[in-house]
Formats: structure tokens, sequence, C-alpha cells
């Protein structure tokens, strides 16, 4: 799920995520049906998707040096990720799965 949130929150803008994600979500675990029959129902998934926008925000954007992309891209999947971690309320996915209080970034 890693793979998959990290691809679709920084591989699509803002709207076009917040628009499609959902169905994205659902044709993946959809078509991995045929490969890995022990995929999780959509729910699930969908929780565990907005877990890993928090991996996102921290793997993929604030440890990369500025040399690895350059400027405007750093910037450009910075606000993609981080605007997908407050849109899909990544830190009480997170609280629930920890059961306590959600930081807010």
């Amino acid at each position: 799920m890693h793979d998959v949130s990290y691809y679709i929150q920084t591989s699509l803008s803002v709207e076009n995520r917040r628009k499609h994600e959902r169905d994205l979500l659902k044709y993946y675990l959809e078509d991995s049906g045929s490969w890995a029959p022990q995929c999780p129902n959509f729910d699930s998934a969908w929780l565990t998707y907005r877990q890993c926008s928090a991996w996102n925000v921290y793997i993929g954007w604030l440890t990369t040096d500025v040399q690895n992309y350059g400027w405007e891209i750093l910037c450009r999947g910075a606000l993609r990720v981080m605007t997908a971690y407050e849109d899909l309320e990544a830190a009480k996915a997170i609280a629930a799965l920890l059961k306590c209080t959600p930081m807010r970034m």
C-alpha cells in the first residue's frame, strides 16, 4: 500500500487525486485480486492508504535532498503529499491504529 499511495499522491495534481483516488484504489484492489487473493477489502485498504500518507510525507519528501529532484519538483511533491495527509485525515487514521490522540502537522 505504500507504493500505491505514494504513486497516487505524488503523480496526480491535488485536484485529480481528490477526484480519482478512491476509484484508482478500487481498481488496484480488483486487479490485484487475480494475483494476490489475500488483498484486503476496500474499507481496510482505504484505512491503510490513509495511514500511508504519513510515510509519504516523511520518507518521500521531508528527507529528500533538493539535489535529487530540484527545487520545483520537491516543492510540488511536498505540497501534494502534505495536502493528501490533511485531506485524508492521516493523523486520525494513525491514531485509530494506535488508539491515541492525533498530532496535527
